[in-house]
């Protein structure tokens, strides 16, 4: 069936005394007074988006002048009831001054919504009315036109995740960037309309890891399995045990970062810096020291190079941008040095890697004579197209998790002016996560930046207008009960301290997959006894143990984890 819509505009002159008018009374009745001109138009396209035709898109371009309001009200439309709807709105001019309101009305109620790009409607028949109204409050010479479009994505799946607002920090925005075994995300959120600062949110609250300058912002780039943070502010920073310092005051050795973009559960980390007479470079660190990853090009070609991620292996994925040649290049770092068999033919730009070493990012493939970019995933040299979900054209994976699930954007080709959409890729197919949550108009899920070994998905999209961080818990089998997710590992695991060397204190990671009675006991060299960590009953998940040795001389000491038939013994340096 085509994609119609008859849209009655009503336009209104306001009143500079009354300046500025919220646009929801402007469509009151007692507005129609001032009525200038009233025009019906009926608009009848049939639009397709990449290869499904079940995705239709409505669009056109409009002009509205200064100090006036235009009511648009849907009259007809043939959306199922359970298509997920976007309205946008883009102005011609970047700077121009409009301001936008959604209503809707169902028998209840009336609802009124402001927004500024663009405005989800969930579940389309859970209204009886429609209409979008536009005030333009210039004064100025801009350009007075605007393009509005509405986009639908049928949606034929039932809800499969539950969502949680991440909140902020006192401002209006957020983004969530990761998230780890125990649930804990970290992001950036807005204190106010100017700053920004690193969060961390755990059981149900989000906690500012505040700035080192008051008027600067911060961002949390990864969090490991037992809680430690990386990210920019200033400078580079690590988060410890809840203490915050400057990542490059534990380099002992190596060059400096210039950003931290991922770390393991051993406490290396990946990311970038500037190398003294040569370009940015990868860097990992590695117990106080960093090594500049190399790359097989000459310096000619002037390439420079960031490494994006760590697995707990240590192998590193990154990319390589060859500046000359306008080219990039995805590259892998096995124990510090490249792989050069790691050759994949069409990919563009590397995101992630897990613990198999299978790497997820962007490649190039083509309609006939039109490029578009599909997510990808690599093992070796082999790979596998992830393809797009019905009704768009373009997908860019974030993250893969342990079981293979991948998580990411996906957007309308030729279309840059309507926001992306969050995906989930398992199973062979490629779904829009927008159609795996309850139908909620208030909800548009635009990008999905990680997934942790739970199946747990984080991310941002548009929430009541404004950009909101967003926790996805599976409705089966994980649950989530008062914010605190319950990771259950399948089996037990001692994990190694970090950090490793350390000086004074380090943190000793360990798995349940039931309860058990265990004994966390830490020995020196001679097999003697130092101290008893833990000793009793725990419960199933993930647990860390704070060991500090200040009082203990340098060198090497061992932790044994024992439980029933299960024991596990590493060793770790403290150097004072």
């Amino acid at each position: 069936m085509p994609f119609r819509m008859t849209i009655k505009m009503e336009t209104f002159l306001l009143a500079r005394s009354r300046m500025p008018w919220r646009i929801s009374e402007l469509i009151s009745p007692q507005c129609s007074k001032t009525l200038r001109q009233r025009m019906t138009f009926s608009y009848f396209r049939h639009m397709t988006t990449g290869k499904d035709r079940r995705t239709l898109r409505f669009a056109f371009t409009d002009t509205l002048r200064r100090h006036a309001s235009r009511y648009y009200y849907l009259t007809r439309y043939s959306f199922s009831a359970t298509d997920r709807v976007t309205m946008s709105f883009i102005p011609i001019d970047p700077v121009a001054k409009f301001g936008i309101e959604l209503i809707t009305r169902t028998a209840r109620s009336v609802t009124v919504q402001q927004f500024t790009r663009s405005i989800p409607l969930g579940g389309i028949g859970n209204f009886d009315e429609i209409a979008l109204a536009v005030m333009n409050f210039d004064s100025i010479g801009t350009d007075m036109r605007y393009r509005l479009s509405v986009t639908r994505a049928p949606c034929d799946s039932i809800a499969e995740y539950d969502i949680i607002d991440l909140g902020t920090l006192g401002g209006f925005d957020s983004y969530a960037t990761k998230v780890n075994a125990r649930g804990q995300v970290v992001g950036t959120a807005s204190k106010d309309s100017l700053v920004s600062h690193a969060f961390l949110w755990k059981n149900g609250s989000m906690r500012d890891l505040d700035s080192l300058h008051p008027l600067l912002s911060s961002t949390a780039n990864s969090i490991n399995d037992l809680g430690t943070v990386v990210g920019i502010d200033t400078v580079p920073f690590q988060i410890d045990g809840g203490v915050k310092i400057a990542l490059n005051s534990l380099v002992t050795q190596g060059p400096h970062f210039l950003e931290a973009y991922d770390l393991n559960n051993q406490g290396q980390i990946a990311g970038w810096g500037k190398i003294t007479g040569d370009t940015d470079r990868a860097l990992l660190f590695r117990g106080g020291v960093v090594t500049a990853l190399n790359t097989p090009f000459d310096r000619n070609y002037q390439p420079f190079s960031k490494a994006v991620a760590i697995n707990n292996s240590g192998l590193v994925a990154g990319n390589i941008f060859q500046t000359t040649l306008f080219a990039t290049i995805p590259v892998m770092w096995v124990n510090g040095e490249y792989n050069n068999g790691f050759n994949p033919t069409n990919f563009l730009l590397t995101a992630d890697v897990n613990d198999s070493n299978v790497v997820v990012g962007n490649s190039v493939v083509y309609d006939g004579i039109y490029p578009y970019t599909h997510g990808s995933r690599w093992l070796g040299n082999n790979g596998l197209d992830l393809g797009v979900p019905a009704g768009f054209d373009n997908s860019e994976p974030s993250a893969i998790n342990n079981h293979g699930v991948v998580v990411g954007k996906v957007y309308i080709g030729n279309h840059p002016e309507l926001p992306s959409h969050a995906f989930v890729w398992k199973n062979g197919v490629m779904k829009d996560l927008n159609c795996l949550i309850a139908a909620d108009p208030t909800w548009e899920l635009q990008v999905a930046t990680d997934i942790n070994d739970s199946g747990i998905i984080v991310g941002y999209g548009s929430h009541l207008g404004k950009t909101r961080g967003f926790l996805l818990t599976p409705v089966h089998p994980t649950s989530v009960d008062r914010g605190t997710v319950a990771d259950i590992p399948r089996t037990f695991k001692l994990l190694q301290n970090y950090p490793n060397p350390f000086n004074p204190a380090t943190t000793i990671g360990y798995e349940l997959p039931k309860a058990s009675h265990i004994t966390l006991k830490v020995y020196n060299i001679l097999g003697q006894e130092v101290t008893v960590l833990v000793d009793g009953e725990e419960p199933p998940g993930f647990h860390t143990a704070r060991f500090n040795g200040g009082n203990l001389s340098s060198g090497v000491y061992f932790y044994r984890l024992q439980t029933g038939g299960f024991n596990s013994t590493k060793d770790m340096i403290f150097i004072k």
